[in-house]
């Protein structure tokens, strides 16, 4: 069979995801290839999650083989366009022993691979279906990538005690869908502003915990695909033309964040991203703690020292909307994930009670993405 490199070199990216690493059950290592009818598949699995990648082919006949990922990948260097795939037994090699398996070629270099019967891939393949019966609804995966940009970076992937604090929630009914993420310290959140982007929801309300695979995942499709989200019991399916995608839930109950956006503002500015982001980098030394002071028309960020012999600040132009001056402590790194990951230069910065006389500081900006900061406490 004659494969098209480009086409798999991509199929092996969107799929190496959900391959495993795991030295002692070898099977998470392999992948299922098969080409029928012009449609070529790779299906790989971890046994939590699994991907399928397809694309088209110029075979329309049955061609199918088992074989380790980094093998196939490692086969896709080839210096040509199109690799010849052939699938041989009781090939004599070099020292007159009979072999089986599969070579890869370009004319120029040959790839020789063992392949595998593996059962329990084949099951887990059989058992990864989309599940029709399910309502779903669906995006463009331009706005699904853009929305997780924006909503996912307040998570913390390596916290383990508490589940939900590494996914990102969302929720939907009707023309309203949201994402959110947080740490506990701080929150990042998105609500679609175009009903048009989303498709299929105006009788279904869905809603769960994407866990970092799902999230990985969403990454690896076109911007110009569609998507379908499904959402079951105990998985996350995410379906294109061209990429499947099954993903385990994280099973708990996401708290109710929103909440804190409920809270009085007491006062507000707006002011450009772009220069709070060159103040911060400015003023910015091996600390990661800024003190932010809001006036009628300009904000002075600074820095001090870790020992204390020292300070360095920086002020740039902001408009007040109401209110009165404000003055904030806060982590850097917290700030500037929000003026890297929002999607408008036009920043509205607000402050609301949260209590012992600190305010918290939130944003918002055109597109829907909004947050909040818990401040440092000296």
């Amino acid at each position: 069979m004659k494969i098209d490199k480009n086409k798999l070199t991509k199929a092996l990216k969107q799929i190496g995801i959900f391959v495993g690493k795991n030295p002692v059950n070898k099977t998470v290592s392999y992948v299922h290839f098969r080409n029928e009818h012009n449609k070529a598949m790779i299906f790989a699995t971890d046994f939590i999650s699994a991907g399928r990648a397809h694309f088209d082919t110029d075979e329309d006949g049955l061609f199918e083989f088992c074989i380790e990922y980094d093998q196939l990948l490692q086969s896709v260097r080839a210096r040509g366009k199109e690799l010849d795939a052939t699938i041989y037994t009781n090939k004599q090699n070099e020292s007159g022993e009979s072999m089986s398996g599969i070579e890869f070629t370009d004319g120029k270099s040959k790839f020789n691979w063992a392949l595998h019967e593996n059962d329990a891939l084949k099951a887990q393949e059989d058992a990864s279906v989309v599940p029709s019966e399910v309502p779903f609804f669906k995006i463009d995966a331009k706005t699904l990538k853009n929305a997780l940009r924006e909503a996912g970076f307040a998570r913390n992937e390596k916290e383990t005690q508490t589940p939900y604090i590494a996914g990102v929630n969302f929720d939907g009914c009707g023309d309203d869908f949201s994402m959110v993420s947080t740490n506990r310290h701080r929150i990042a959140a998105w609500r679609s502003q175009n009903p048009e982007a989303i498709k299929g929801m105006e009788c279904n309300s869905v809603s769960g915990i994407m866990s970092p695979k799902t999230i990985s995942s969403i990454g690896l499709y076109d911007d110009d695909e569609e998507v379908s989200i499904y959402i079951t019991d105990s998985q996350i399916v995410l379906v294109s033309s061209n990429l499947e995608a099954y993903a385990s839930k994280i099973l708990c109950n996401y708290p109710n964040v929103q909440q804190m956006f409920d809270k009085e503002v007491v006062s507000s500015y707006r002011l450009s991203a772009k220069d709070l982001k060159e103040s911060i980098e400015i003023v910015l030394g091996k600390e990661d703690s800024i003190t932010l002071d809001f006036h009628a028309d300009f904000v002075t960020v600074s820095t001090r020292s870790a020992s204390g012999d020292g300070m360095t600040n920086d002020t740039f132009k902001c408009e007040r909307i109401s209110g009165n001056d404000e003055s904030i402590l806060i982590k850097s790194s917290d700030l500037l994930d929000v003026v890297k990951n929002v999607n408008d230069d036009d920043l509205c910065i607000s402050f609301r009670p949260m209590g012992n006389g600190h305010n918290m500081l939130s944003y918002s900006v055109k597109d829907g993405a909004y947050g909040l900061i818990a401040p440092m406490t000296r």
